[in-house]
């Protein structure tokens, strides 16, 4: 009997003694996820500390060419001016074009958040890849040469000090930001449009949301909106006022997006949204919008004139839309669509015609195998020191080379004479 205690004594020891270093192994490792998914996330996307910054280089050996992954073609718009069409394969939907104030152009997409400049060196043309975050860039903006914005899904605010070579996340998702309520007040649900009026204030537009800063980005600050109030597309000018095209129509607002009032509002609704989408403003004082098809414009920014415009004779797409339009002066400007087409304008947006048709040249060239169900989506345009550049997707199944894909993104430029630009 007492054996018997002394081995009962011993085993349950023992098991006592496997208990515990079992429970410190499962407590290291706890300690171990949370430094990982908590303390490394703050340091991985953490603006706000220096020392947790982590910027993704892109120079030397650590740039991603994409050399084998890019298509570089020339064609004719039916003018007959020179147009280059780069297919980039593996870079998602790319949604943003900008161009920086010294020639630089960078796009941006998702579903991986990539932003991406391109060389536009015509001996040596590719893209880079510089970052790569999560989600979806929607809009990129050069403040100058140096600094620049993107935004994206969820409200993210990326920012870049050294001209889009590294980019940083101003608004992370702590998990303590659910109870603090400076920052619930930067969340939303997606940030679809960045403006700056000069090199310290700016806004950032999307669903429900808008923000302002008023030190080129160190700090960002909520105006109150309209929870179903959706930011489309923000223009601004260097005395702060400007317009936004929203789910509620055009407004304008004449101090820096504190007050917005309605100046063109529309009868009928799409998916429940008045859709004006599309919006450009040149210096001068041409300004122009879209709602659907339809475009509109003014020299007055208060009585618009709907354009003529000669559509081509295919069927327009019940569910599409005039996607993004870029005036270079009060004369000459192009828009395009999200079923593939550029329109040009040579006489102050009055009159546009058929320019370029993307998926009738990809369908001529064989690159999309199934005909019937080649798709060609145009989301942005920009202007840059003396080029047009648009982006898009092709859907369906595409041939680039020997090699067959679902899809691809495209980035389509031409350039721009001194005299058009005058």
């Amino acid at each position: 009997m007492r054996m018997l205690s002394l081995c009962r004594v011993f085993v349950c020891n023992r098991f006592s003694l496997t208990a515990w270093v079992l429970a410190l192994i499962v407590l290291v490792f706890a300690l171990f996820v949370y430094v990982c998914f908590f303390y490394l996330d703050i340091c991985r996307f953490d603006a706000f500390k220096d020392g947790c910054q982590r910027p993704h280089p892109a120079q030397g050996d650590e740039a991603h060419y994409f050399k084998t992954e890019v298509r570089r073609e020339k064609f004719s718009s039916l003018a007959g001016d020179i147009i280059g069409l780069t297919k980039i394969v593996n870079a998602n939907s790319i949604y943003a074009v900008s161009s920086s104030p010294d020639g630089k152009v960078f796009l941006g997409g998702g579903v991986d958040a990539k932003i991406i400049q391109v060389n536009s060196d015509e001996e040596n043309w590719g893209v880079i890849e510089l970052f790569e975050g999560i989600k979806v860039i929607d809009d990129i903006k050069f403040l100058n040469n140096e600094k620049a914005v993107a935004v994206g899904s969820e409200g993210r605010i990326y920012q870049s000090a050294d001209g889009g070579v590294s980019w940083v996340l101003y608004n992370p998702e702590f998990p303590f930001g659910k109870t603090n309520p400076w920052l619930n007040s930067l969340r939303f649900d997606e940030a679809y449009t960045v403006a700056f009026a000069d090199e310290r204030y700016g806004l950032v537009g999307g669903i429900g949301r808008l923000l302002n800063t008023k030190n080129g980005g160190k700090t960002w600050h909520s105006i109150d909106v309209d929870a179903d109030t959706v930011f489309e597309k923000i223009i601004l000018k260097s005395d702060r006022s400007g317009w936004a095209a929203t789910n509620r129509g055009l407004l304008r607002t004449k101090d820096g997006g504190n007050t917005w009032g309605t100046i063109f509002s529309f009868n009928k609704f799409f998916y429940g949204r008045l859709e004006v989408f599309a919006l450009d403003y040149v210096e001068n004082g041409l300004l122009c919008f879209s709602e659907r098809y339809d475009v509109y414009c003014s020299d007055t920014s208060e009585s618009f004139n709907k354009a003529n415009v000669e559509w081509s004779g295919k069927p327009r797409d019940r569910w599409g839309r005039v996607s993004g339009i870029k005036m270079i002066n009060s004369r000459v400007g192009w828009f395009i669509t999200d079923t593939g087409e550029i329109y040009r304008t040579e006489d102050g947006a009055r009159n546009w015609k058929l320019w370029v048709d993307v998926m009738s040249y990809m369908k001529g060239n064989s690159d999309c195998l199934d005909l019937d169900e080649c798709k060609v989506a145009l989301y942005s345009i920009a202007s840059g020191v003396d080029s047009i550049y648009v982006v898009g997707k092709i859907e369906m199944s595409c041939k680039v080379g020997a090699k067959i894909y679902r899809s691809l993104s495209v980035l389509l430029n031409w350039k721009v004479s001194s005299e058009e630009y005058k």
